[in-house]
């Protein structure tokens, strides 16, 4: 079994090796959708997806420790899911977009696909002392530098002779629900978006041009007892802003489904429909 595992990804990196980047909060991260419950004759029963991989870490309260022991992992369910339960947990079977999103991209075009991914529930764009994304965030929880620093860049430097052909596909965004809480929050969201897109395109630096695509999911209209939670027009609008910067493509949620007694995070039916809409964009621009 071993042989054969690294055999196949020893031809996986003989293909070009594709990077997207997932930041965002719980939808993001996979609250709530497990495996088990996946319904989709288009995804695998075992939830083995050849050719794609994912660079993930753990959340620990209080603080993120970006020197943990990690490396470039084949994807399968589990490491969506920014609990304290170790991956080899066959319990945490939870997972996000990025099942669908992978296994569709490399059924496109044949690429191997790496997401760099982290998503921590309740993080936002605006500065505070909760994590957030902002870039002038608070150094003991400050996501964006956490996620360059300790995950993009070691992603990179996992792959440094074990792929010919490294390229950057783009970045998606998941990031907003917890900035409409209030109206000054949301409205000041495009700003902050920018500067983080900016910092990142920064710090990425691809072979293929400064503008790295980049994919804003927009905030669906979330509520809770049939009531709407937050400035969601305030924040929708902010973020239809984004769509003025080159590169970026603000998208809606595609008649998003949410679990029946949480109309806050997505279904696993949600998250698969949401991976193959972002498939659908990276196939585009790379």
């Amino acid at each position: 079994h071993h042989d054969r595992a690294r055999l196949q990804a020893e031809s996986d990196f003989a293909r070009p090796v594709v990077l997207f980047g997932l930041i965002g909060q719980s939808n993001a991260d996979g609250v709530n959708c497990r495996y088990r419950d996946v319904d989709d004759p288009g995804m695998p029963a075992s939830g083995e997806f050849p050719g794609c991989y994912i660079f993930d870490k753990v959340a620990r309260k209080g603080r993120l420790d970006v020197n943990l022991p990690s490396e470039v992992r084949a994807l399968t369910p589990g490491y969506a899911n920014g609990a304290l339960k170790p991956w080899s947990d066959p319990s945490n079977d939870f997972f996000g977009p990025e099942l669908s999103f992978c296994l569709d991209y490399q059924r496109k075009t044949g690429h191997t696909v790496i997401v760099v991914k982290l998503a921590i529930g309740g993080s936002r764009v605006g500065n505070g002392e909760y994590f957030n994304w902002n870039v002038d965030g608070h150094e003991k929880y400050s996501l964006l530098d956490a996620y360059l620093r300790g995950y993009w860049g070691p992603t990179l430097k996992w792959l440094d002779g074990r792929a010919k052909d490294v390229r950057v596909g783009g970045m998606i965004s998941m990031v907003g629900a917890s900035d409409a809480r209030t109206k000054s929050d949301a409205e000041a969201y495009a700003g902050h978006m920018a500067d983080i897109i900016r910092v990142t395109r920064e710090f990425v630096r691809p072979k293929n041009g400064p503008n790295v695509p980049w994919l804003v999911i927009k905030t669906p209209r979330i509520t809770r007892d049939g009531i709407p939670i937050g400035f969601l027009d305030e924040i929708r609008k902010s973020q239809d802003r984004m769509d003025a910067l080159p590169g970026v493509k603000v998208q809606d949620l595609d008649l998003p489904s949410f679990h029946p007694n949480d109309k806050i995070h997505l279904n696993p039916k949600g998250e698969i429909a949401l991976g193959r809409q972002i498939a659908t964009w990276a196939s585009q621009v790379v």
